[in-house]
């Protein structure tokens, strides 16, 4: 450790000591705050508690395996909450009044 090692830290010393007494905060003013931090500590406090206390609860809703919709399915899906008139021809679903159609077996239908 050399001799300006010494000199600067005392030197960093003497300005943070500057610093602290030109930044307090008065007591009446920060007191609102420390007491919301030692609220705030007991909040968390009794959550950890009631998180490590209790046992967790088995699942009563039954989980299912997730179905794969096929673009058909979609298709028929999108189809039936149309307001269209429809009907299934030759692999196609046309509408009776606009005449539009969409092919059964298209991917980018909907």
């Amino acid at each position: 450790m050399q001799y300006w090692h010494v000199k600067g830290n005392d030197a960093a010393d003497v300005l943070a000591d500057k610093g602290a007494e030109f930044h307090t905060i008065p007591i009446d003013k920060g007191q609102h705050i420390l007491d919301l931090v030692n609220n705030l500590k007991i909040i968390q406090n009794r959550i950890i508690y009631v998180i490590t206390f209790y046992a967790q609860r088995p699942h009563n809703i039954p989980i299912l395996p997730k179905q794969e919709i096929t673009y058909k399915q979609r298709t028929f899906n999108a189809c039936r909450l149309s307001q269209h008139k429809l009907y299934v021809h030759e692999n196609r679903i046309n509408c009776m009044h606009c005449h539009a159609w969409v092919s059964i077996h298209t991917k980018y239908s909907l």
